[in-house]
Parts: C-alpha cells; sequence; structure tokens
C-alpha cells in the first residue's frame, strides 16, 4: 500500500496514528485534527471525507503491520 497522507505528516501526527492503546490499556480512538485534514486535502486535491477515508486505510494498514496480521 502506498501511504500517500502519512508521508506528509508531522512526526506527532504519525506517532498519533499508529498509537494502539492508551496509557490505562484501552483502545485508543484516532480522530486527526480538521486543520490537518484540510491542508491535506488542498496539497492532495482532495474532499475532506476522501482524506478521512484514506486516513483511515492507511491507519489500518499501520495498525495490521504492527500487530503482525497481515493485511
Amino acid at each position: 500500500m502506498v501511504l500517500i497522507t502519512y508521508a506528509r505528516m508531522c512526526t506527532r501526527s504519525r506517532r498519533a496514528m499508529r498509537r494502539e492503546k492508551t496509557k490505562r490499556g484501552r483502545a485508543y480512538n484516532y480522530s486527526p485534527r480538521i486543520t490537518l485534514v484540510r491542508r491535506l486535502a488542498s496539497e492532495l486535491g482532495m474532499s475532506d471525507e476522501q482524506v478521512l477515508d484514506q486516513i483511515q486505510r492507511e491507519r489500518n494498514f499501520l495498525l495490521s503491520l504492527q500487530t503482525g496480521v497481515a493485511p
């Protein structure tokens, strides 16, 4: 899979995207900031919804690599 949005994120956004659990062990719910979504939409020429879908697909791919389950 080609990581389009992940390559354009800063380090903190990348870490948040790869995070699986909180400090207390609960599942982490990732929701990107709207400024990030709008910036990526303008850079990539996509709509906000398309960017959110792409981020979700890339996050699922990265989490599957971390857990060792093939996508």
